[in-house]
């Protein structure tokens, strides 16, 4: 599946009457003139937030960040990626210009590292100050808001970053069963307990939020009419037995805290006078994230289990759709800084249930080592251990998330010591699509008929270098941006 077609399965999974409700609640007036600031775009909630807002015609104008290690988008010898969901989380963030203006939206997007955290001594001692938001997305929210009606921005907080998982003080590194993205059972572990870690942790999972709010605001970006939303799971998160540690009581748990503190003091200091800000209040749901936690696979797949037995769950789609309606309707009350946008009422609700059926697969699985498997289980062994505790057809669920889009060229693509020689560099003067940019390059193969790959979009203004080299017989030309990012790639046999 195609990255724009993960897009488009989102937007067909969105709940289209909630939706449609929006745009007639008084606090949803200025949104469509607004510019969204959205971080973390290229999977999870923030993803289907953005879906969810161009579809409902809030999003107009808008600027997304995301952001993945660079030595995990790289590519094997035989042309694999080192990390297909990495590379799937690339494919869709940029997936999302495109997306957004077939639906008459402006949205950028850019690959830039938004944790402004200083650095930390071995004693977890913060080294340095806070850093300012990168100059990259500066100039994009800046050139946004210069073209959007209405200056006061709205900001969308989805960037999820556990630098060091561990549990707290005193407690050893905690080992836990749980599923790969191969549908196998196998053993997952925290880090042990380092004060460094732990910090960092904080920093990066928690205190970050208020240091992107008090950057924005000392900007001008903030004003009456901003809104914006930090994603937490408070509910379940401290009384999920099986993830005791891990999550609730550990470090990442104890930084979701922090930031939930910190939106409400803001919202005590301030009022409304900085716009409303909401504490998202989310269930644990299937997802990248999810499934890099020790143990969090295995609890969403017996999660989402109960919550459809007992005809409450809700997947992403579902949520990003009650989210948006939420922060815009009139139940949220922002004049209260305890209010919170709730979405977890089901996981609370079902909460014992769900600890009891871990318990359950937990002890299945001791049962099978006792006997003499060993982890990993098998995908047959592990889908005789979890049935009646997972979705139907759970493993083809989780494969969905390792299925990079071969169609789309990124940066991984490109290896800079065999892009030959640099031929042109132009500047364009407005948008090129896939047929101006084939025009472009065609002239290079003397009408030779090449094979195409697209990469990221190319907007008015942008600086192009065209590059021509001959590689095992093929003449391949490639175009970058002055970022380096990769924009066409033609290869001709």
């Amino acid at each position: 599946m195609s990255a724009h077609e993960r897009l488009n399965t989102i937007s067909r999974q969105l709940n289209k009457t909630a939706l449609n409700e929006v745009l007639g609640f008084q606090d949803a007036t200025h949104a469509p003139d607004q510019v969204w600031f959205v971080a973390g775009v290229s999977d999870g909630m923030g993803l289907a937030t953005v879906v969810a807002a161009i579809e409902a015609g809030l999003l107009k104008h808008g600027v997304g960040v995301y952001w993945e290690p660079p030595h995990l988008l790289e590519v094997n010898s035989d042309g694999t990626p080192v990390s297909p969901i990495h590379r799937a989380r690339l494919e869709n963030a940029q997936a999302l210009e495109a997306f957004a203006k077939e639906r008459g939206a402006n949205f950028k997007v850019i690959s830039a590292d938004v944790i402004l955290a200083p650095g930390r001594d071995l004693k977890g001692q913060q080294k340095g100050e806070v850093k300012p938001l990168p100059a990259e997305i500066v100039s994009a929210v800046e050139a946004a808001r210069a073209a959007a009606p209405v200056k006061d921005i709205i900001f969308i907080n989805s960037v999820a970053f556990g630098k060091w998982m561990c549990p707290r003080e005193g407690q050893e590194a905690i080992r836990t069963p749980t599923v790969d993205f191969e549908g196998c059972i196998v053993e997952s572990q925290t880090k042990p307990y380092h004060v460094r870690g732990y910090e960092e942790t904080l920093d990066t999972m928690g205190r970050n939020h208020i240091w992107m709010v008090e950057d924005i605001r000392g900007r001008g970006w903030l004003g009456p009419k901003s809104v914006s939303a930090f994603f937490t799971w408070a509910g379940g998160s401290q009384n999920v037995a099986s993830l005791e540690g891990i999550y609730g009581k550990g470090a990442l748990g104890d930084a979701k805290l922090i930031a939930e503190a910190d939106v409400t003091r803001f919202r005590l200091e301030h009022g409304l006078a900085f716009g409303s800000h909401a504490i998202v209040r989310l269930p644990a749901f299937l997802s990248a994230a999810l499934m890099g936690i020790p143990g969090g696979g295995l609890f969403g797949l017996v999660s989402r289990r109960i919550l459809e037995q007992e005809g409450a769950f809700e997947d992403i789609p579902e949520l990003a759709s009650k989210m948006v309606r939420l922060m815009f309707g009139p139940e949220w009350i922002r004049e209260n800084p305890l209010s919170q946008v709730e979405l977890d009422h089901g996981e609370c609700l079902y909460l014992e249930l769900i600890n009891g059926a871990m318990a359950n697969v937990q002890q299945r699985i001791e049962q099978e080592i006792e006997s003499g498997a060993a982890l990993p289980f098998s995908p047959a062994l592990s889908r005789r251990v979890l049935n009646g505790f997972a979705p139907e057809g759970w493993q083809q669920m989780l494969k969905k998330f390792v299925q990079p889009d071969a169609s789309v060229l990124t940066s991984a693509d490109i290896n800079p010591q065999t892009l030959g020689e640099a031929v042109s560099t132009h500047t364009v003067a407005e948008e090129l699509g896939e047929t101006e940019l084939k025009d472009l390059v065609s002239p290079l193969f003397n009408g030779s008929e090449p094979t195409w790959t697209f990469g990221v979009p190319v907007n008015a203004g942008d600086k192009l270098l065209t590059y021509l080299a001959k590689t095992d017989g093929a003449l391949v030309a490639t175009v970058l941006n002055s970022s380096a990012q990769p924009v066409v790639r033609g290869v001709a046999r």
